[in-house]
């Protein structure tokens, strides 16, 4: 009995302190590990944060073949610079971004990649469809272009045959309006030529009848002269002559001489003492 009143009493009280000491080790133990995970992640969130690598300098300078070596080499896309920004973030041409794509198509368990800042993979499949639509986009582009081309061509066309037809039109009209006025000149002197011609002839009948007349009167005299008569009184002009040539039917109607035992020469109503007064007396009738 004393054996167990002596050791329990004290076996337990040892226990206890020994339970007690383990415990607080424990805790200590655990506060050490936690404080070392966490001075760790610091350090590692340290190496991240604040560090521009090669990669950084690659991608920004747009070098699309260093970024990818440097990517096979190994370097971390993940880092950040003092800005916080990764190799990615620098990336400002569409051909090294997609380069970042292709890596990590490639190699989807190597890195975080959404810590990376990469949104996607790029894979072979993708950049076939891609291209394909491009191309398709482009033939579209272009066939707008050659149409649009095409009607360009056609409204300058149509409105150069506009301009051609209207500058056309208007010297027809000038041309038109010249040869009105060239002919209106024209005609006016013709005109006034035609009626100096008119004159002219007038002039030249007054003339030759003025002449016929003189010629009618040496005639009458030359008929008086070989009739052999004498009249007291001078010559009548043919227009003092009667109309009708009739004096008193016993005269001759040109030299106005006696028919009295003459067998006159007959013209229509008219009696002539000789054929020459006949001829002489006709020409001037013809003249009236």
């Amino acid at each position: 009995m004393s054996m167990i009143n002596n050791g329990s009493p004290g076996s337990s009280k040892e226990d206890m302190g020994n339970n007690l000491g383990t415990g607080d080790n424990a805790d200590v133990c655990s506060s050490y590990k936690k404080s070392d995970e966490l001075s760790r992640s610091s350090e590692s969130e340290i190496e991240l944060l604040g560090r521009s690598t090669p990669l950084h300098e690659a991608a920004q300078s747009g070098n699309v073949h260093k970024v990818l070596e440097l990517l096979e080499q190994g370097l971390d896309p993940c880092c950040k610079d003092e800005r916080g920004r990764t190799p990615y973030m620098l990336a400002s041409e569409k051909e090294v971004r997609n380069s970042f794509r292709r890596f990590m198509a490639s190699n989807l368990d190597k890195w975080d990649w959404d810590v990376a800042k990469v949104p996607s993979a790029l894979t072979k499949e993708m950049e076939e469809s891609q291209a394909a639509k491009q191309a398709e986009k482009d033939a579209k582009r272009k066939a707008r272009a050659k149409e649009l081309k095409k009607l360009r061509k056609a409204k300058e066309k149509k409105v150069q045959a506009q301009a051609a037809l209207s500058q056309n039109t208007s010297k027809a009209a000038e041309n038109q309006g010249s040869t009105s006025t060239s002919s209106l000149k024209n005609s006016q002197p013709s005109s006034g030529s035609q009626i100096s011609k008119e004159e002219e002839l007038k002039r030249a009948l007054a003339t030759e009848r003025e002449k016929r007349a003189a010629a009618a009167e040496r005639r009458i005299a030359a008929a008086a002269a070989l009739n052999g008569q004498v009249n007291n009184a001078p010559l009548l002009p043919s227009t003092s002559l009667p109309k009708s040539g009739l004096a008193g039917d016993i005269n001759c109607s040109c030299c106005n001489t006696s028919l009295a035992g003459i067998v006159p020469f007959h013209r229509y109503n008219y009696k002539y003492c000789s054929t020459s007064c006949m001829h002489v007396h006709r020409e001037i009738l013809e003249d009236e």
